[in-house]
């Protein structure tokens, strides 16, 4: 039973609880015929000046602590950048196809460290130069604040520019901070789209960053997945890939990273217009002057078409690579080892990759292991094993 005092003490609080909600949606500082607060969440409408909304909203959440923002159904236009700073929350459309936002300009959306996570829309690319879909950068102003943990998922991201630099999704340090100062934290990529892009997904993250990109669809991409720098746990998995360059790359090329760990599992690569002054692939591990760098490609099928230099799978430089279980077609190697120690490779399928060969061993690598497989071996390493 309520005594007086605690029925005094409980409509107390709910008044002042009340007085608090009124005076934080009187305060509101964005314009009410697009940008609304419900609760605790903004909904933002399209309207004559949809940069001017989506910004407003980022402000207000950040400065609120409101954790969702919600895009209505239609087309949103950015002319400029829309970002914000260690925002903690979402930003998300109805579905994919009801909420579209436009990009006009070199950069869609830029977060810098924070939370953030982008779902459930469309981002189009309709400027003539290259862009950027979405960035998730260190602080600007502060380089030290660079942890950031990001998320994208299911978001279609399109692009009609032809440019070698335009890219869906972004993870870096913030571009005027100094090289030893790299982006940390996670980044998800989830069950998303991009089509026409030179990269899908381009990252440089090191302090045992998290990076996980998976059930994803790549097309007409140089690179699906570019990890640049990484000392990481990077992960792609379950992927569709079509590329022209390589569909997966991981390149350690100034050695400012003590180690980088892959692991390449389940996806399905196939080569568009190929370009020929590259050696095209659909995966290449390369530790440059890294210290350790280790990996795992297994259950991937590989197609290159129309190329005059490709190999399906490279290991460069790497400790114990484990290849194991993929089907490759058509590459003049299937499988290309350059300096690395220790690996081990069975149980794959070679179909039309023998130009050169199955499995190549350059001098340089020492202690191949290989398990018995229909393929053509050259080994040209130290210490190989090759199992009968």
């Amino acid at each position: 039973m309520r005594t007086p005092e605690r029925l005094f003490v409980t409509c107390l609080a709910l008044a002042s609880a009340f007085l608090s909600a009124n005076a934080t949606a009187q305060d509101f500082a964005c314009d009410p015929q697009t940008v609304e607060l419900r609760g605790a969440e903004i909904f933002v409408s399209p309207g004559s000046d949809d940069r001017n909304s989506l910004q407003c909203a980022l402000n207000e959440a950040v400065r609120l602590g409101v954790q969702k923002i919600k895009l209505d159904r239609g087309i949103f236009t950015l002319d400029d950048t829309v970002g914000a700073l260690n925002f903690q929350g979402q930003v998300e459309g109805t579905t994919r196809s009801d909420t579209v936002v436009r990009v006009n300009g070199f950069y869609g959306f830029v977060f810098q460290g924070g939370s953030p996570s982008l779902k459930f829309m469309t981002v189009e690319d309709v400027s003539s130069a290259d862009s950027i879909g979405v960035a998730f950068l260190s602080n600007s102003s502060n380089c030290n604040q660079r942890t950031v943990f990001a998320e994208v998922d299911r978001v279609d991201f399109s692009s009609n520019d032809s440019g070698d630099d335009s890219i869906a999704i972004v993870a870096i340090a913030e571009p005027a901070c100094p090289g030893n100062l790299p982006l940390l934290g996670k980044l998800t990529v989830n069950r998303s789209t991009t089509d026409g892009f030179a990269a899908g997904v381009f990252t440089q993250m090191a302090g045992g960053a998290s990076i996980t990109v998976s059930n994803n669809t790549f097309d007409n991409a140089l690179y699906c997945a570019f990890m640049s720098e990484a000392n990481a746990d990077a992960s792609f998995i379950g992927n569709q890939c079509t590329f022209d360059i390589a569909g997966f790359l991981s390149s350690n090329v100034n050695g400012q990273v003590p180690a980088n760990r892959v692991r390449v599992q389940e996806n399905r690569f196939a080569t568009g217009a190929t370009r020929s002054e590259f050696v095209n692939s659909c995966l290449q591990v390369s530790s440059g002057s890294a210290t350790r760098v280790t990996m795992s490609a297994t259950s991937n099928q590989c197609t290159i078409e129309n190329s005059e230099a490709s190999a399906g799978i490279i290991a460069q430089g790497i400790d114990g690579a484990v290849i194991t279980g993929n089907t490759l077609r058509g590459s003049t190697d299937g499988i290309l080892m350059q300096a690395s120690d220790g690996g081990f490779i069975s149980a794959n399928v070679f179909q039309n990759t023998a130009l050169v060969a199955d499995i190549r061993i350059d001098e340089n690598s020492d202690g191949t292991i290989v398990a018995p497989q229909s393929a053509v071996i050259e080994d040209l390493g130290t210490g190989s094993y090759l199992l009968e």
